[in-house]
């Protein structure tokens, strides 16, 4: 779950964050969330830098589609074939890695289908796994400020690029 999700207010008004267990002061958690607060982060980063500092890279997913934004840092397409109707100019593209898209035959197999997003993602970490120097340099790169992995698709859920951050922060240095 990114920041920006467990920001946002969900029905009722609450925010995953604000869904926190409350404790006593002295507790663990009562810790991590003072520690947060004087850091100016959620907690949920905080527990997550402890767990391996993977949180520090800050890796984004993004429609190719969408309009660029400063925001968005470093911007890498990710996918194998170049945008359908998409400019270079509009794309704003600092980096095109078509070589750690999944291949052809895993991609006319999943089909976006939701129900094979687990074993799609299984096949495709496979697939990274050979990758190894592209994804060491997108690696540094989200260590040097915000990535930002570009894609065509639709489903913003269920892509290959969502699941090359979570490989990346998964393999990302401790």
């Amino acid at each position: 779950m990114s920041v920006e999700e467990r920001r946002k207010p969900i029905p009722g008004g609450l925010t995953a964050a604000s869904l926190l267990p409350t404790s006593s002061p002295n507790t663990p958690h009562a810790l991590f969330e003072r520690q947060s607060e004087l850091q100016g982060i959620s907690p949920f980063d905080s527990l997550l830098s402890i767990s391996g500092g993977q949180s520090m890279m800050d890796i984004r997913t993004k429609r190719i589609y969408d309009p660029a934004s400063d925001e968005d840092g470093f911007r890498v397409l990710v996918d194998r074939l170049w945008p359908r109707g998409m400019t270079k100019e509009r794309a704003q593209v600092d980096l095109w890695l078509k070589d750690t898209a999944p291949s052809t035959t895993l991609r006319k197999w999943f089909a976006h289908d939701p129900s094979k997003w687990a074993s799609f993602k299984r096949r495709y970490f496979a697939e990274l796994d050979v990758k190894q120097d592209a994804l060491a340099r997108l690696i540094e790169k989200a260590g040097q400020g915000r990535l930002t992995l570009l894609f065509a698709a639709r489903d913003t859920d269920c892509n290959h690029a969502v699941a090359m951050k979570e490989y990346l922060l998964a393999h990302a240095p401790k």
